[in-house]
């Protein structure tokens, strides 16, 4: 028996315009140019991203699903994938391989052979039970010839400041403070002006800045502060970060991302599409208290037929373990979901009968899968029915 899943090709063709308009006008080749990511106010370099990646890559062979990371990515369309999975790991948990303590916000993606996708965060800032996570924008470093880039449709946006990123619209009011203080001393006014806030050089003044979180402190809610530079004419020069004691440490290094196309620009497009047409995909479906979304299961089952179809070694590598009465299961990676315990209490498989035919999500309380027993998980035919609500289904016996 053979099954096929079928997508409407319409759907497919327009989303692959789109990704492919996106690429094209983002104009960034990954492998040569992309400094790293801007992810909300913090950064994530693209080099530790790729050691990130290669670390986790080391993971999802032999799948385990008592472990937290690789978990898989619910939201795979934001990097116009749909019939396949995507798993994250922590940036700060997987550094190296012996790191441990704060996981953060932020998410390296991989995919089923240990590929670096891209950088995601969590929207909800980890106060829900199902994280929402967007793609964070890469950024160029310290352009050498801004005034093509400013062609080409980029901008100078803020600041990479080891790991904490400052947004280029602080420039402004504070260059406007700057101002206030010339003409003050230009005047001749014995008015009040802060001196604390701003260090008065030779060469210019250093007005300070305080940031949000320093990514960079050991602790995650201390506040990051900066110095900016500007010369005696209140002219802009460069952002550093602010030490008690004197350092060497670079300025901070401009980030170039792409201008928005329009007011309707490319991300809202690309929100817009998954919005439309994937509706009715994200309803839930739970089993022992374990919460999935309707999507990954059906991400999931697509990446198994695949390996069926193509015969992939993968098969043979002991992940389709047999339980008797023509039962298989595929041992599942879990997607990523909040709650106290680092370790998830079940282990969850795909279950497929012997024609390979999709029978339910099974669940077992005992580690590991052989030998164990496991149970079907209630409410198989309602799942089947979201399934194919989001799928069309044809089967060729």
């Amino acid at each position: 028996m053979r099954v096929t899943i079928n997508r409407p090709t319409t759907r497919l063709r327009v989303l692959h315009v789109i990704l492919l308009t996106a690429t094209m006008l983002l104009g960034l080749s990954i492998q040569s140019e992309v400094g790293g990511y801007i992810c909300n106010d913090q950064v994530v370099w693209f080099s530790k991203a790729l050691t990130i990646a290669e670390n986790a890559s080391n993971l999802l062979k032999p799948f385990n699903s008592r472990r937290k990371y690789p978990a898989l990515l619910d939201d795979t369309h934001i990097f116009g994938v749909e019939h396949g999975p995507l798993f994250v790991v922590p940036f700060r948990l997987y550094g190296t391989m012996h790191s441990a303590g704060y996981t953060g916000r932020d998410r390296v993606v991989i995919d089923t052979l240990g590929n670096f996708k891209g950088v995601v965060i969590d929207g909800n800032d980890g106060n829900s039970i199902l994280p929402a996570y967007k793609a964070c924008r890469p950024f160029l470093i310290n352009n050498p010839s801004p005034e093509l880039h400013v062609d080409d449709g980029y901008k100078m946006t803020g600041f990479a400041c080891a790991s904490n990123f400052v947004s280029a619209d602080i420039i402004p009011e504070i260059q406007s403070r700057c101002i206030k203080y010339l003409e003050i001393i230009r005047d001749g006014k014995k008015r009040y002006f802060p001196r604390r806030e701003f260090i008065k050089t030779d060469k210019g003044f250093w007005f300070t800045h305080i940031g949000k979180i320093d990514y960079e402190a050991k602790h995650p809610k201390n506040h990051a502060l900066y110095y900016v530079e500007f010369d005696s004419k209140c002219i802009f020069l460069r952002t550093r970060r602010y030490y008690r004691r004197p350092s060497n440490e670079d300025p901070c290094a401009e980030t170039w991302t792409q201008k928005p196309l329009s007011p309707a620009n490319m991300a809202e497009s690309l929100s817009d599409f998954g919005s439309k047409n994937l509706q009715g995909i994200e309803q839930l479906y739970t089993c022992r208290k374990f919460i999935f979304k309707i999507s990954s299961i059906r991400n999931y089952i697509n990446y198994v037929y695949s390996l069926f179809s193509n015969n992939s070694p993968h098969i043979t590598e002991g992940n389709l373990i047999s339980q008797g009465n023509g039962l298989s299961l595929w041992p599942m990676v879990l997607p990523e979901r909040r709650g106290p315990t680092r370790t998830n209490p079940h282990v969850f498989a795909l279950g497929f009968d012997h024609k390979l035919n999709f029978s339910g999500i099974y669940y077992s309380d005992a580690k590991g899968y052989v030998g164990k027993k496991f149970l079907l998980c209630p409410g198989f035919h309602l799942l089947l029915s979201h399934l194919e609500d989001s799928m069309e289904y044809y089967r060729n016996i």
